[in-house]
């Protein structure tokens, strides 16, 4: 995997530059097809999961990026919410296409929470599309650039969840089984 962003334009730039085909983002996952993980997420609220559906149309003509299923998008967390001290609701704003070594994303923007994060290469986003191999950079840009300064909406949100995944390379995208719920509340 190629080196972490500081900042989505920074990504974007990358990307742009990109002469490299993109990584295979399912070659870093286990063989293993009884491979189990967790993480905390946000799921995006159905509006949100709609755009992202007519998105993905834009790279569909790809075979080497896999879209990402409806039941599957989410931002990731990594630590968990009382670790992070989300202790109040957030808002995120769902804008802006770009991509990152091996998927394609959607920003999501919550400065609190890129705040709350210590590590800076944290960029909270939506992926919306991963390789299943390697792929030219060019085409994937012609699909994403017109894109790029899209707004998919807003979300008030309120809870997070803790979810149990399959997550190897056959079985990454599958439904995910929610193990707990948090509800982010007021001071």
């Amino acid at each position: 995997m190629g080196a972490f962003f500081h900042s989505y334009d920074e990504a974007w730039e990358a990307f742009l530059a990109r002469e490299e085909p993109l990584e295979d983002f399912l070659a870093d996952w286990p063989e293993d097809a009884g491979y189990v993980a967790s993480a905390w997420v946000i799921e995006p609220p159905p509006a949100v999961k709609e755009a992202v559906l007519r998105l993905q149309s834009s790279f569909a003509h790809l075979d080497w990026i896999v879209p990402v299923p409806e039941h599957f998008l989410h931002v990731a967390l990594g630590p968990s919410p009382w670790e992070l001290g989300l202790t109040f609701p957030v808002e995120i704003e769902y804008r802006r296409v770009g991509a990152f070594h091996a998927v394609v994303i959607v920003e999501a923007h919550c400065p609190p929470l890129r705040e709350l994060v210590e590590d800076e290469s944290f960029l909270p986003h939506l992926t919306i599309g991963v390789t299943r191999s390697p792929g030219p950079a060019a085409p994937l840009r012609e699909a994403l650039a017109p894109l790029r300064d899209t707004v998919l909406g807003r979300q008030r949100v309120e809870e997070v969840k803790l979810c149990q995944f399959p997550a190897a390379r056959t079985t990454l995208l599958q439904p995910w089984a929610v193990e707990e719920v948090v509800r982010l509340t007021a001071g």
